[in-house]
């Protein structure tokens, strides 16, 4: 059943005002892109075609349920009315406002949450990577799929579906339900493209700095390489794989060539694999009505109930190939309730802007010179405060409409011989008084008379070469570059080096500041351009400085936290202290580094705690989330080694009894470990020439002595990426047994000597 709601109609959950019977109604959707519903119904007598008017929403059958359509275009002839219409959800094109919404190192879910938090819509997500977005002055269909970097379909990825008031960006719309298609043949009611333009069945990899394969073949064949006629050969560059000689401190690399050509040809087994770039890309437009007529149509009757996103399988038998496609475009007829065409073929992101309904509405009405111009008005009147002055904030949006829309007006208008039109109300009481010049050099707005009353005074002009206006209003503004020789912008001085503003700040103890802040150069022993400056009244010293590659110099910071927020790929923060420099809690409160694994949000806090105890001693201290010790912190990581510990006592480790199982005393066992290990002197490798000579034993020496006397030992251990590592307090015991056994040893040999001498003597 199709029915519609009149305009004012918004309670969907009851029948709508009327049942219509249309003669045709399809609703095409596209995958990422627009959605559009078509109905054609005749001039019934009943008069059910008089409720079909601009703004009526409605609800008809779809692949997904009853879905509800807003028409936004009507066709009215003799004998029937046509209409077009998106789905509801795109009216939060217009009623819905985003000032400023920055979701920040969330998933799909919390994202979209944030984006329509305080709206009547609603969203869905699966997409559990994290990403960060700033939407500012904006509505939610563009922070969503607009044509911004920032919008969330080109941060968290995502195919989307509509459902009513509700939005769902999955991962992967639709779900894979075991159709297979086989292509190749010629069927009425199928078309097929099959494009070689991407394929790739041999990979010659090249890393960083050029480094290749070795050999007369310095390539990686496709497992489908025999399945054409040809071996289509690509050239693919792996930058990020790179030699340890090559690589940064804190990039991925390879000790050898042998290494690296090794990871060479695993990433391009992965591109076959992963990617299927030996896999031709294919298009199947197929008609399922026509499909019905023909014998073949077997194979292709569950695709009446595919859905868009949905997978389906294309085999090409005669190359032996297989390729998982997409359903990127349904058409459904809404009447007989079942799918009527389907294309199947590769995923393309698409984005929809906010002018996508208003450019093909206004391509539609177009028919005359008035209405030409009536459009370029309501354009001005747009970017153009009451006073003639420009607001800025819209002009970045509305340009990309402008030319959009001006492309579709020079098709649909008729040439004029006027070559320009004046507009002006020259009743000063009237609230639309002043007047608007429009002409092939340009636009004149004014908004005043000149003091003699013959002609307006023209402020704002917009011509060919730019805008010229005597003042620029908006939130911001943004362009390549802004000049000025003298006066101010925004209250900012412009001096010979650069600008400057200030403002005297007062503090509720009569203490007075001096907040300056400056765009210049200046040179010295930092050499650094400091963009803001803070001074007291008392001398010419900054308190506080900001300098143009982020750093901050400054006589002390309090907080509460520090938050890092960056999003480059090392993000730190720097503390340089000096023997006249603290870093300190206020008060009786301890100084805590605080260190998160998992995000901002994460439960999983750990504390690195500096304070003072009873004794006056400092004392460094890990705690947990709750503020309690917490003993299962280590200091470093088998990869991650500190150099040196220089300490004025030994370090106290935990042996509590209480803490400790299985315990026994050593027997004579250690002794055939303590005879098996060997000592060395060494040196160590980065530290040049000159090293000093070590003491030590070689780990591996230790694991093999341990496994054929004792066994397994906690004092030896192996890491993939860090390799061996020993720890030096486990051998304490062992040798004090042995120090132990010899003493006692050689206690006996000398009470059996003295009394082998004793008898000798009474012999």
């Amino acid at each position: 059943m199709i029915q519609i709601y009149s305009p004012q109609n918004t309670d969907f959950n009851n029948n709508g005002n009327i049942v219509l019977f249309p003669t045709e109604c399809t609703m095409t959707a596209n995958l990422n892109a627009d959605w559009v519903l078509s109905l054609k119904h005749i001039i019934d007598e009943q008069g059910r075609w008089k409720f079909i008017v601009d703004g009526a929403v409605i609800k008809a059958p779809s692949f997904n349920d009853d879905q509800l359509f807003r028409i936004y275009n009507v066709e009215l002839n003799e004998t029937e009315i046509i209409a077009m219409a998106y789905p509801i959800f795109l009216d939060a094109c217009n009623d819905t406002f985003l000032l400023d919404v920055r979701p920040t190192l969330v998933n799909g879910q919390t994202a979209l949450n944030q984006i329509l938090k305080g709206t009547k819509y609603t969203g869905s997500s699966n997409i559990i990577k994290t990403a960060t977005a700033y939407y500012q002055n904006q509505n939610a269909i563009s922070a969503i799929n607009g044509d911004i970097d920032q919008s969330f379909i080109n941060r968290w990825g995502g195919q989307i579906i509509y459902d009513n008031f509700n939005i769902i960006i999955n991962q992967q719309a639709g779900g894979d339900y075991g159709v297979t298609l086989r292509y190749g043949k010629n069927i009425l009611g199928m078309t097929q493209k099959i494009d070689r333009s991407n394929l790739c069945t041999r990979i010659v990899p090249q890393a960083y700095n050029g480094y290749m394969l070795t050999g007369n073949e310095p390539w990686v064949d496709s497992p489908l390489i025999n399945n054409y006629p040809v071996a289509y050969t690509r050239v693919v560059k792996f930058e990020d794989v790179k030699l340890t000689q090559d690589a940064q401190d804190d990039e991925e690399s390879f000790p050898t060539l042998a290494a690296l050509r090794q990871e060479l040809v695993r990433k391009s087994k992965l591109m076959f694999s992963e990617e299927n770039i030996d896999k031709e890309e294919i298009t199947l437009d197929i008609d399922v009505e026509l499909l019905e007529n023909v014998s073949e149509y077997s194979s292709f009757a569950q695709l009446e109930k595919i859905s868009l996103g949905d997978t389906a399988v294309c085999l090409n038998e005669k190359l032996g190939i297989s390729v998982k496609t997409q359903a990127i475009s349904i058409t459904y007829d809404c009447i007989k309730e079942k799918t009527q065409s389907v294309i199947l073929g590769s995923f393309q992101p698409n984005y929809f802007t906010n002018n996508t309904l208003s450019v093909e509405k206004a391509t539609t009405d177009i028919k005359n010179t008035e209405n030409l111009v009536n459009n370029n008005l309501e354009l001005i009147r747009q970017i153009t405060n009451s006073d003639g002055t420009i607001n800025a904030e819209k002009v970045q949006g509305i340009l990309n409409a402008v030319n959009v829309q001006l492309k579709s007006q020079i098709t649909a208008s008729e040439k004029q011989n006027i070559r320009a039109v004046l507009f002006e109300d020259l009743d000063p009481a009237s609230e639309l008084y002043g007047a608007l010049s429009i002409g092939t050099l340009g636009i004149q707005i004014a908004k005043t008379r000149t003091p003699d009353g013959r002609d307006w005074e023209w402020k704002t002009a917009i011509t060919a070469n730019g805008v010229v206006s005597d003042e620029l209003v908006g939130q911001y503004i943004r362009g390549i570059a802004i000049e000025a020789d003298k006066g101010n912008i925004a209250g900012f001085e412009i001096t010979d080096t650069g600008m400057k503003k200030t403002w005297d700040v007062k503090e509720p103890n009569g203490q007075t500041y001096k907040i300056i802040c400056e765009i210049s150069s200046e040179t010295g022993s930092s050499t650094q351009n400091y963009i803001i400056k803070i001074y007291s009244t008392v001398g010419s010293e900054y308190i506080l400085a900001i300098s143009d590659d982020g750093n901050i110099e400054c006589n002390e910071v309090r907080c509460e936290s520090i938050i890092n927020r960056s999003t480059i790929s090392s993000p730190r923060i720097n503390v340089n202290m000096d023997n006249t420099s603290d870093m300190y809690g206020y008060n009786s409160t301890p100084f805590a580094v605080r260190a998160c694994n998992g995000g901002l949000s994460s439960e999983r806090w750990r504390q690195l705690r500096w304070y003072i105890n009873n004794s006056n001693a400092g004392v460094l201290q890990p705690l947990d989330q709750n503020g309690t010790e917490n003993s299962t912190c280590d200091l470093g990581e088998p990869s991650h080694k500190w150099s040196r510990i220089y300490l004025d006592n030994s370090p106290i480790v935990t042996s509590d009894p209480n803490k400790k199982k299985n315990q026994k005393l050593l027997d004579f066992s250690v002794l055939d470990f303590i005879k098996a290990i060997q000592p060395y002197s060494y040196n160590l490798k980065h530290e040049g020439n000159t090293a000093p000579i070590r003491f030590g034993f070689m780990a591996p020496d230790i694991d093999s002595a341990a496994k054929k006397t004792i066994g397994n030992i906690a004092a030896c251990s192996y890491d993939n990426e860090a390799g061996w590592s020993l720890s030096y307090e486990e051998f304490i015991a062992p040798l004090t047994y042995a120090v132990k056994y010899l003493l006692n040893k050689i206690e006996n040999l000398e009470e059996e000597l003295k009394n082998a001498s004793y008898s000798k003597s009474n012999a």
